[in-house]
This record gives structure tokens, sequence and C-alpha cells, in this order.
């Protein structure tokens, strides 16, 4: 179990040793069995390097689809944006798609990572999305 505090500190509970984790050295070899925390080495990539752009948005929701080769992230400025699992480069290439007006509260792929479903906070839509995979290029091999 992962908790962030309001300070966004990491820290994440292993059950087996029932215990709290502070250093990250002990879990970055764990395999969890969902991708939903915004933070974390896997998910650094979302954040943007520069925030003194209009680009910046705070990264509200994420999802890593049930193959764990994709993450679906969801921002404050209504954008969807999908990348490669783990996204851990900065300036990550992703595919970016809206539909909300506002903020998006919530993103979830379905079991089959066929679909995604977005949530919005200020206009309360869900949006369904299909989930195509690019084939893969020469220089991709």
């Amino acid at each position: 179990m992962t908790i962030i505090h309001a300070a966004c500190l990491l820290i994440d509970w292993l059950i087996d040793i029932a215990g709290k984790q502070l250093s990250a050295a002990a879990v970055r070899d764990v395999e969890w069995s969902t991708g939903t925390c915004t933070l974390g080495w896997s998910m650094q990539g979302l954040w943007p390097h520069d925030t003194t752009n209009n680009s910046y948005a705070e990264v509200t929701a994420v999802d890593r689809s049930p193959d764990s080769k994709y993450i679906l992230a969801g921002d404050m400025m209504s954008r969807v944006r999908l990348f490669r699992y783990p996204c851990l480069r900065e300036m990550a290439l992703y595919k970016q798609h809206r539909g909300h007006s506002a903020d998006i509260t919530c993103v979830k792929f379905s079991s089959d990572g066929k679909t995604c479903l977005t949530i919005g906070g200020v206009d309360k839509a869900i949006l369904q999305y299909e989930v195509k995979k690019e084939a893969a290029k020469k220089s991709d091999m």
C-alpha cells in the first residue's frame, strides 16, 4: 500500500513485513499489482520539468494498463495523456486527447486494456476512449 501525505512524502507499507519503508531502495524492485499513484519512480516523466511555461498542470489521476505497457494520466488542464510505462524520461513522448471542460479526477483502463474511462471534476462527464496500439516501426525494433 502506498500513501501520499500533503507534503508529497511517499510512504510504502509492505504488509508481509508489517512496517513502513521510507527508503526508495527498499521497494525499488517490488512489482505492484496496480499503478494508480501519481508520484513515484516509474511516474516521474509524467510531470513537466519546466514549470515556468503555460503547459504545466498538476497530474491528478493515473492508471497503468493491465499489460503494464502504458500509463494513462489526467491533469488539471483537461488533458488525457497516454505514455509508455515506466515513464522515466523527462519530456517523454505521449499521445494527448481532450474532451473534458476542466480537471480530470479519475482515469481507468478496462480489464482488457482496449478502452479507458475518464471522469471530469467540473463537468461531471464520463468519457470512454478506445486504445489503439500502433504497429512497431523498423526503427523501434
